[in-house]
């Protein structure tokens, strides 16, 4: 984090001769929006590509970065570097790169040909989708809370069917019937392990504690078991933590539990305080940094996953929004300037000022159908922020976006197919994608929607940006 300072933050204001401008985005998603891809892409942007941010007479060129050979920046966060060489070599040579299991940083300086005095001092910061939905323990404060909102949203009926034997458990005839010892916990974690992998295969991002996807060394749980495919075994189940270790599980308690169950609610309640402090609060701690935050949406992998899936990825959002609290006030605003005016980053207030909605991976939906995607994503989160735009000013932001488009539409004929081509491995391919429809369906189900999911491919030759729509406006909101 930044260090502290006394009288005034010239250090910041100034840089290479320049005065700074400091933006901070955080970049967010569920564990499907390709995060990583757009990321590289965007970075490609700024090293080398030449988007029309401030009009076609207005170049833009990137003094340093956390990527330089020589004299790289330190990350502002104090997070680790994003790392755009690894992720860039395998995007170019045909492969998926590594998804995203730790926070990190992209900092770069931006310079502009028509200001000699100005520039941008630009922080991308990446979070791991895995780890958003643990941000709701925080927000809710103690396990108590944390349990009695779980098994709610475990009771609804889209989620019911897949938690029905962990919802009967926690709703036992007797008290009698509950054991205050360590052969019910194991059952109970057991219970809750078999919840969660279910939620994983239907493609849900409600996943909490998130360790049962990524452990807290950042490394992917699944992999650890040789596969990325699991059977979900109880062998298999039983090596996830869900937790700070193993043995050490975190599950929802009912209330009936609590009381009858002391000695294993506190235990439980030790473990989620550790797992708070340890795991979820280091993100918190940089999200808290950003004033303006990317949200990405696959929209085409929700109406692939059907209701759960948006479901699940409403609540994750609405879970975010709380504990985010977005919009300044104007005093907010004066006095978080001040702030950093006089001693720099470590006295900001902080506070996202706007957020911009982002449908990523839309080279996967038709040309016609890109303007009713866009809708969707309006009628997504539209409601969620409605509050926070009347009450705090939060300013919103909404497009479609292809890191890497990688498909050509086809007109549409009398059959009204939407017929997309593309190209995997020197071969071409032709592919139909489903018709977006001009509002969330009243009622579908799983299949009812598919969409070609193309290699995304960068050029080989490093100084080269891939071809893309959407990114030029996505950097004009990020830089005005």
């Amino acid at each position: 984090m930044a260090s502290k300072s006394s009288g005034l933050n010239l250090g910041g204001i100034i840089r290479r001769g320049r005065v700074a401008r400091p933006r901070r985005v955080g970049v967010l998603g569920s564990f499907h929006a390709g995060k990583t891809v757009l990321l590289t892409s965007l970075i490609s942007q700024i090293k080398h590509g030449h988007l029309d941010v401030f009009g076609p007479d207005v170049v833009l060129a990137e003094l340093a970065s956390t990527n330089s050979r020589f004299d790289p920046l330190e990350t502002r966060s104090g997070l680790i570097p994003f790392d755009y060489d690894t992720a860039h070599d395998r995007l170019a040579h045909g492969g998926w790169p590594s998804k995203t299991v730790a926070a990190s940083e992209y900092r770069s300086f931006i310079v502009r040909d028509d200001d000699r005095w100005r520039m941008y001092d630009l922080s991308l910061i990446d979070w791991p989708g895995e780890r958003l939905a643990d941000l709701a323990m925080i927000g809710h404060g103690s396990f108590d809370r944390w349990s009695d909102a779980m098994l709610h949203a475990l009771s609804l009926e889209l989620f019911r069917p897949l938690a029905q034997p962990y919802l009967t458990a926690m709703e036992p005839a007797s008290t009698e019937d509950i054991a205050d010892n360590s052969a019910t916990e194991n059952e109970l974690a057991m219970s809750y392990r078999r919840v969660l992998a279910a939620f994983v295969d239907a493609a849900l991002p409600f996943v909490t504690p998130s360790s049962f996807l990524v452990d807290i060394e950042n490394r992917y749980a699944t992999e650890q078991m040789g596969t990325n495919t699991p059977t979900w075994s109880v062998e298999e189940l039983a090596r996830l933590a869900i937790g700070t270790a193993p043995g050490e599980p975190i599950f929802p308690m009912s209330a009936i539990w609590r009381e009858s169950a002391p000695e294993l609610t506190m235990r439980l309640s030790e473990r989620f305080d550790d797992y708070i402090a340890k795991v979820v609060k280091p993100v918190a701690d940089a999200l808290s940094l950003c004033d303006h935050i990317l949200l990405l949406v696959d929209v085409g992998h929700l109406l692939e996953a059907g209701p759960r899936g948006v479901e699940g990825t409403t609540r994750l959002f609405e879970e975010l929004l709380g504990w985010i609290n977005p919009g300044t006030t104007t005093t907010e605003r004066t006095l978080d300037w001040m702030a950093w005016l006089a001693a720099g980053e470590s006295f900001r207030l902080g506070g996202v000022r706007q957020i911009t909605v982002l449908g990523t991976q839309s080279d996967r939906i038709h040309a016609d159908d890109r303007q009713a995607a866009e809708g969707l994503l309006h009628q997504l989160v539209e409601p969620l922020v409605r509050k926070y735009q009347v009450q705090k000013r939060l300013k919103m932001k909404y497009g479609l976006v292809a890191a890497v488009n990688a498909t050509r539409s086809e007109p549409v004929g009398t059959d009204q197919r939407r017929k997309l081509t593309f190209e995997d491995d020197g071969e071409s391919f032709e592919a139909v994608a489903s018709t977006v429809p001009a509002s969330w369906p009243f009622a579908w189900k799983t299949g009812d929607f598919a969409f070609p999911r193309p290699k995304p491919r960068l050029p080989m030759k490093s100084t080269q940006a891939p071809e893309q729509f959407g990114l030029g406006r996505v950097l004009e909101w990020i830089l005005n």
